[in-house]
């Protein structure tokens, strides 16, 4: 009987011993589902530039995106590094545009700059 008695008692501690583990692994955010830019930017977008109103993006998770413009529609594919948003323009690859971005506003607002200086703001639909 003493020895069962040992065995319990080791087994008890070694339970103890992996519940604080995986306690502490969860607490420091190993289960965390922080989002990445490229998960943030997925959604519609609408243009707060007053020289650009009625434009709207919209991003999808296969790495297009649709800019509409009054009634016109343009598709693009889009990559997305962690501080610039490329648009392929899928007809004529030269024509390709890359903007500096980041997020403001509990990330409600994309903020956009191009090479030539111009400032866009996009508000979350």
């Amino acid at each position: 009987m003493i020895v069962h008695y040992k065995e319990s008692k080791v087994m008890k501690k070694q339970l103890v011993i992996i519940g604080i583990v995986i306690g502490l692994v969860g607490l420091s955010g190993c289960n965390s589902t922080q989002q990445t830019p490229g998960d943030l930017i997925i959604g519609k977008w609408h243009a707060e530039h007053n020289e650009s109103v009625g434009i709207n993006f919209t991003f999808y998770k296969n790495h297009s995106t649709c800019m509409t413009s009054e009634k016109q529609h343009f598709w693009y594919g889009y990559d997305i590094t962690k501080n610039q948003i490329i648009l392929i323009n899928l007809t004529d690859s030269s024509k390709t545009r890359s903007f500096k971005y980041f997020f403001t506003d509990n990330n409600q607002k994309l903020n956009m700059t191009n090479p030539e200086g111009l400032a866009l703001v996009f508000t979350r639909e």
